[in-house]
Order: C-alpha cells, then sequence, then structure tokens
C-alpha cells in the first residue's frame, strides 16, 4: 500500500479472474480495521433490461414513524427498536466511561466497549434493513423507489427521532 507499506491480511474469498484492484479503502471500526475493495472487469456487458409495471410486479411502499413500513397490500413491518432494547446497556456503559480518568488505559477499554455496542446495534439495524429489502423484493421480483417521498420531516418531533433511525 502507497505511503502504508506492506499490511497483513485475512483473504476471506479469492479475487475473481479478469478483475482489477481499482481503489482500495480502509476504515477503522469500534472491533478492527476493515479493506474494501472496489473492482472493475470490462467484460461484462452492462444490464439493460426494461421491465413493464404491472399490478403483480408493483408494490407500494410507505415508511412511518409508529411502523417501519407499510406495503400497498396491508402488510405492516413493525419497528423493531434496537437503540431503544439496548439502552440500558449503553447508559451503565457510558456511566463507567464517565467515572474514568480521561486518556487512561482504563478509560481506553471502557470508550471500545461503548464503541462496540454502538457497532452491535448499528450492525442490527442493517442486518434488519438488508433482510427487509430482501424480502420485499422477492414478493415482486422488481422495485421502483419513488425518489418524491423523503424522510425529510420525520426528525421534527423529538420523541419520534429515535424511531426514526430504526
Amino acid at each position: 500500500m502507497p505511503k502504508i507499506g506492506n499490511i497483513k491480511l485475512i483473504k476471506h474469498r479469492p479475487l475473481p479472474d479478469g478483475f482489477q484492484i481499482k481503489t482500495v479503502t480502509i476504515s477503522r471500526k469500534a472491533d478492527g480495521y476493515y479493506v474494501t475493495l472496489s473492482l472493475e472487469d470490462k467484460s461484462v456487458p452492462a444490464l439493460t433490461s426494461e421491465v413493464e409495471l404491472t399490478l403483480k410486479n408493483t408494490l407500494g411502499i410507505d415508511m412511518g414513524l409508529k411502523e417501519f413500513l407499510v406495503t400497498s397490500e396491508g402488510e405492516s413491518i413493525p419497528i423493531p427498536q434496537y437503540y431503544r432494547k439496548s439502552q440500558q446497556r449503553l447508559k451503565t456503559l457510558q456511566k463507567r466511561l464517565s467515572r474514568k480518568k480521561k486518556g487512561s488505559k482504563r478509560w481506553l477499554k471502557a470508550l471500545l466497549a461503548v464503541a462496540k455496542q454502538h457497532k452491535k446495534i448499528a450492525d442490527k439495524r442493517k442486518d434488519f434493513h438488508f433482510k427487509t429489502a430482501n424480502e420485499l423484493l422477492s414478493l415482486i421480483g422488481f422495485h421502483r423507489p419513488d425518489a418524491e417521498r423523503r424522510a425529510g420531516g420525520k426528525l421534527k418531533y423529538k420523541r419520534a427521532s429515535k424511531n426514526s433511525f430504526e
């Protein structure tokens, strides 16, 4: 790596033949460092398929504050509230952190514990979002996001702001 030198890495899957590494991004999270590779393969043609919209392959989705989403078929998915469920654990860890001398080894250890808890919440949310999206896509096989509807006004309400991030 330029400016860094050689680094050890766990390569959990091989690079496909014919692919070229375009960019490498190194990010640091609470539980370690991650390397993200951006690959390019010029032999793969661009996807161009026009799907005709019908009632069978379309689905309206309304994201809300009380329910995570409600579909046009009447199915509603509740908000999992991962943050609210882990607030007590976060409160305990943050209180432990506040009682340590700033900059000490024990303070750093407590800071890492808080960061790991936040990462755990973020990972649960991400998993929920991917599974929900996959489930919705498997129902219809095609989706078209409505760009006009955004979550802009959700954060106006103080009480609802925690739910809107779930």
